[in-house]
């Protein structure tokens, strides 16, 4: 599942908590979601499909 992620060029980016008086932090969250959005949305469609894992 997580492959998607590690096989983007960009795996060293991390979505981090945004801190609400940090802008440097805000700004690499929000950086890491940009650059890494078509990964996380295969990962979380792979995950809303997979039927063999039981909701808990």
């Amino acid at each position: 599942m997580l492959q998607y992620v590690e096989d983007s060029k960009d795996s060293e980016l991390v979505v981090k908590r945004v801190n609400e008086t940090r802008w440097c932090v805000r700004s690499d969250a929000t950086m890491a979601l940009f650059k890494g959005y078509s990964s996380f949305q295969k990962v979380l469609y792979v995950i809303a499909e997979d039927v063999t894992h039981k909701l808990q």
